[in-house]
């Protein structure tokens, strides 16, 4: 049974995953409005920088409220996911952009003189 306590981690994790997904609002937007060309490294930067906040949050929270750990990274998933759901079509740009990033990744470890600048 849910406790007021449960609620509320849910709730906490829910804020921080909204706010880890930020740094991929910042990144995505102007290359899904089309007013930027797709940036590999500042793409897997938004990525990192998004990973290590839901690291960071989770790890604080598992050090100071560890029985609220389970809920807190279930309101994670939430507040995530719920953001990428909310930008709508923006997930099927972002998985795009990703699997933009992957051939170029792949074409500069066949021909690094191949890619464009």
């Amino acid at each position: 049974m849910f406790q007021i306590a449960d609620l509320l981690a849910i709730v906490a994790g829910a804020i921080a995953g909204a706010i880890a997904f930020l740094p991929f609002v910042f990144t995505l937007k102007p290359v899904l409005d089309d007013k930027q060309n797709a940036d590999m490294l500042k793409g897997m930067v938004s990525l990192a920088v998004s990973a290590i906040a839901l690291l960071v949050f989770t790890l604080v929270v598992f050090v100071l409220f560890g029985e609220a750990f389970r809920m807190f990274l279930l309101g994670e998933a939430i507040g995530f996911g719920g953001c990428m759901a909310a930008r709508g079509g923006d997930v099927l740009g972002f998985v795009a952009f990703m699997a933009a990033c992957a051939v170029r990744v792949a074409k500069a470890l066949r021909d690094p003189h191949e890619v464009e600048r």
